[in-house]
């Protein structure tokens, strides 16, 4: 058997946090705040391009639902306006801190 790519390890690990986190309940949003955390700050534009990169094609208007659904929980805020709004995350479980290091190393692989 093959070992799992580091991308294959983050997946599994967002949909274990996943099911711990009902406000990070599903894998997509899991992954925004942990993009956001990683980068500090990131616009829309980053945050898609880091999504496909892991998850393949991403529906803008997927993004932007649950980006809009971070900011109603709390997780993230928005910093300025129209394209140069920033997402800056305001709350950080612990596990999504666990898994900056396997994010961090997914998005340096080629994409699939």
């Amino acid at each position: 058997m093959a070992p799992r790519s580091a991308r294959d390890e983050f997946l599994s690990k967002l949909e274990e946090v996943a099911h711990e986190h009902a406000a990070l309940s599903n894998p997509l949003r899991l992954a925004i705040i942990a993009i956001v955390v990683l980068k500090k700050e990131a616009s829309w534009s980053e945050l898609k391009e880091a999504l496909e990169k892991l998850f393949g094609p991403v529906n803008p208007n997927a993004l932007l639902f649950h980006l809009n659904r971070l900011a109603e929980a709390g997780y993230v805020t928005r910093a300025g306006a129209g394209k140069k709004t920033r997402y800056v995350a305001r709350t950080v479980p612990v596990e999504v801190v666990e898994l900056l290091g396997s994010l961090r190393a997914a998005l340096q692989e080629p994409s699939p």
